[in-house]
């Protein structure tokens, strides 16, 4: 329990989340600002590293002339499966670009579902906002869910289906219930038993709960 949360300490500090009333608005406010430049901070990236891929190749072609002489010169780029747009960037008449994941279909926490839908210049409203709160508590609050599991997918799907179940308003009053953040994980584990929520501590009840039918959550990514 100390080291929880030393670790959701910690984790707070780095977004500055506020507790209290009336302070979820602020919150709201502070982690669209965060995602949106982390969103542009990424694509910063991503576009570096395009642009340094073709003059790559070319002066290994360069320093290498027999490779001219090979029908295909393959490149193998290892890279998270958040990295959609860098994808598409490269997909053009001097590459063929083919990708391939260890688990479909991708699921991804909510920070990142909204970091990309800034990417891809779409609405990122308020209750997305609100989970991505949420998860973050709860993944500081339940680290022991991905020993439970080798497939990280999974405890991606057990986070977003415990945030489904909750309403924006839902989790403003959690926030704001409480005064300081060593206050809420009583309240969460409240409300998480009042929705019959318990937490997995096997792989078969990991697999029950997910299997279990409620407020689901589209893990299918279309962009």
């Amino acid at each position: 329990h100390y080291r929880y949360l030393l670790i959701l300490k910690e984790l707070i500090r780095g977004i500055n989340l506020k507790f209290g009333p009336d302070s979820f608005k602020d919150n709201i406010v502070i982690v669209k600002k965060r995602l949106a430049s982390n969103a542009s901070q990424q694509e910063k990236r991503e576009k570096f590293m395009a642009r340094r891929i073709k003059p790559a190749v070319k002066r290994l072609l360069q320093e290498h002339p027999h490779l001219k002489d090979k029908n295909e010169l393959r490149v193998l780029m290892s890279l998270g499966s958040g990295h959609t747009n860098l994808f598409l960037s490269l997909d053009d008449k001097d590459f063929k670009v083919t990708r391939s994941f260890n688990y479909l279909p991708i699921v991804f926490g909510s920070d990142t579902e909204a970091r990309r839908r800034y990417i891809f210049g779409k609405e990122v409203d308020n209750r997305l906002i609100a989970r991505v709160c949420l998860e973050a508590i709860l993944q500081a609050r339940y680290p022991g869910i991905k020993t439970i599991s080798s497939n990280t997918e999974q405890y991606y799907k057990f986070i977003r289906k415990v945030s489904s179940q909750f309403s924006f308003e839902e989790i403003k009053s959690m926030f704001e219930e409480v005064s300081t953040l060593y206050e809420f994980p009583k309240v969460l584990l409240r409300e998480l038993h009042k929705k019959g929520i318990y937490i997995p501590e096997s792989q078969e009840e990991l697999d029950a709960f997910l299997a279990k039918p409620g407020q689901e959550v589209d893990f299918t990514q279309k962009f």
